[in-house]
């Protein structure tokens, strides 16, 4: 399944906001997604804060996360997600 993604981050200071969604190209696939995360930075590699996702049909849902910044330009970093439900990590890769 293609999921395509559009992403986007804003860093003033030691604050960071992202923005992100994807969408399915494939019918069967779940449903699109939009998220927010708002992060504080606590020095040039850590930041914390925490998201707001929304998937179509549901209920907005929240999670805590911690990214880990592995670049100094951020380029690319390892973000780990705490829900209700799950533990998640993801590594982001920009080209």
């Amino acid at each position: 399944t293609v999921v395509p993604q559009v992403y986007a981050t804003l860093i003033n200071g030691q604050w960071t906001v992202d923005m992100e969604s994807s969408y399915p190209m494939k019918t069967d696939a779940p449903n699109g997604s939009a998220s927010a995360t708002i992060g504080y930075g606590i020095n040039n590699s850590i930041r914390i804060g925490g998201s707001i996702i929304v998937k179509e049909g549901k209920k907005p849902d929240y999670r805590a996360n911690i990214r880990i910044e592995l670049a100094e330009d951020h380029s690319y970093w390892l973000q780990g997600y705490i829900t209700r439900e799950s533990l998640e990590a993801r590594l982001a890769i920009n080209l």
